[in-house]
This record gives C-alpha cells, sequence and structure tokens, in this order.
C-alpha cells in the first residue's frame, strides 16, 4: 500500500473517515468527498463541490459529527446543519461519474458498490443552481454531477 492509500486506511481506522480533496482542473472546480463512511456507518459518501477546501472540510466534519449523533444525509434530505443559515439538499450520484470523481474511494472499497450523494449547497439567496434565479457564477462554481 502505497502513502496516499495506508493515509486513507489509517483515518478511516482511526477517524472512520477520510476527506479526499481534489484540486480545479480546467473550468470544472475543486472538490471534496468522504471515504469511508459507508464501511464504517452504511452511510452513504458525500461529494461537495466549488467551496473553498477549508469550507468542504468542515462541511464534511458536520456530516460526520451528524451521522455519529443518528442523522442520515441520504438522497433527497434537505439539512439544515450543514452550513449556517443555509439548507443542502443531498441527491444521488450516478456510478457513471464515479471514475471521474471519487476515484479513491473506488480504490478503497475495490468495487463500485457504494452510494455517493452529492451535497447541494445554495446561492446567499438560497437557491439552487437548477433554479431559474440561480446566478451563472453559482452554476460555474457548482457542477450538479448527481441526479435530480
Amino acid at each position: 500500500m502505497q502513502g496516499a492509500e495506508r493515509r486513507i486506511h489509517e483515518d478511516v481506522d482511526l477517524y472512520g473517515w477520510h476527506a479526499m480533496n481534489v484540486l480545479a482542473e480546467g473550468s470544472f472546480p475543486g472538490f471534496q468527498y468522504s471515504i469511508g463512511f459507508y464501511r464504517t456507518v452504511n452511510h452513504p459518501e458525500v461529494l461537495i463541490i466549488g467551496q473553498p477546501r477549508e469550507v468542504m472540510h468542515g462541511m464534511l466534519s458536520v456530516v460526520a459529527d451528524g451521522i455519529r449523533d443518528g442523522r442520515r444525509y441520504e438522497a433527497g434530505v434537505e439539512a439544515d446543519d450543514i452550513l449556517d443559515g443555509y439548507r443542502c439538499l443531498m441527491q444521488r450520484v450516478h456510478e457513471s461519474q464515479y471514475d471521474q470523481h471519487v476515484g479513491w474511494a473506488i480504490r478503497f472499497y475495490r468495487c463500485r458498490d457504494f452510494p455517493v450523494v452529492q451535497c447541494i449547497w445554495p446561492d446567499l439567496r438560497g437557491y439552487y443552481p437548477w433554479d431559474d434565479e440561480a446566478s451563472d457564477e453559482l452554476r460555474r462554481r457548482e457542477p450538479v454531477i448527481s441526479e435530480r
């Protein structure tokens, strides 16, 4: 097992999950996703796109704490505890997106048989990227790769 893979396994063993940060590439913004939620607590992995690295890590930490407290952030759930003053919507990510977006999770699980949800965050006015009133900036910063 190489360094990055070893670190993932160590974090999952110690904390129950690992946050994988992926840098922006071309016009696609950076993102982060969890690895380990499914193994340790039978919960979908969570992917967040387009926030600053520290914000995404904080959001995933809130999700991890919520899961430990018995909350479930599954497809279709609207959660008001992830971002202060805003509701985030969880949407299922189709397996066709896994290779491009959760490759390290595939390596960790050694399969594609695990659920992933995208945590969709709204703009400051509360609009999601698919809302007519949403700004082009929001749509650029937060591509929706999940199913609606």
